[in-house]
């Protein structure tokens, strides 16, 4: 079994920045979904756990293992390939202040596309290729074996929902849709079908 946790809301979300790789810490309302995700995971045992390197998923990480005392002996596998994609130029400003320094048209295209990037950034296709790549070879070879494996993975929210695109064979429209919560845990039975 697979079970995929976008980072709680951290401090850079609060203030409406682009995030990207950028590491922020949780903010109060993160910490409450952490806890949260810890309960909906408290009778979980996962035999492996891999998490994204950014300070929200490990902080999201320690919370869960604080409150589920079977996960305390566990040391997760971090993952820059599950972070969020790179902003480039953009990383770490607002979100208003950029729609005012793009035009419309590029604006929309570069938020929306999954081609584009901004400069010195990654496009959707960056993040996806990474992150597949890395499920691929390190993480459905163990979902693979036998005896069943239970694998935990905390990454960021573009970064599931391109999984999720994979593992469900949707086109980059229906992609658009998925919006992970935070704290949410979302489950995935049977193959990796990447």
């Amino acid at each position: 079994m697979l079970v995929m946790l976008k980072p709680s809301r951290n401090e850079g979300e609060a203030l409406n920045l682009f995030v990207g790789q950028s590491n922020y810490k949780l903010v109060d309302e993160g910490i409450e979904d952490a806890k949260g995700a810890a309960t909906a995971l408290e009778h979980y045992d996962f035999d492996y756990v891999f998490c994204s390197d950014s300070e929200a998923a490990m902080e999201t990480w320690d919370i869960i293992k604080q409150r589920a005392p079977f996960l305390a002996h566990k040391t997760p596998t971090l993952c820059p390939q599950f972070k969020d994609r790179s902003g480039g130029i953009l990383e770490g400003l607002d979100w208003k202040d950029i729609r005012k320094q793009l035009p419309p048209r590029k604006y929309k295209l570069w938020e929306r596309d999954f081609t584009e990037a901004p400069e010195m950034g990654e496009s959707l296709v960056d993040v996806e290729d990474r992150a597949i790549r890395m499920i691929a070879k390190r993480i459905k070879p163990l979902l693979d074996s036998k005896p069943p494996t239970n694998i935990l993975v905390i990454a960021d929210g573009v970064v599931i929902s391109l999984i999720i695109k994979r593992l469900q064979r949707l086109s980059d429209d229906e992609t658009k849709a998925i919006y992970p919560q935070s704290g949410v845990p979302y489950f995935h039975h049977g193959d990796l079908k990447l």
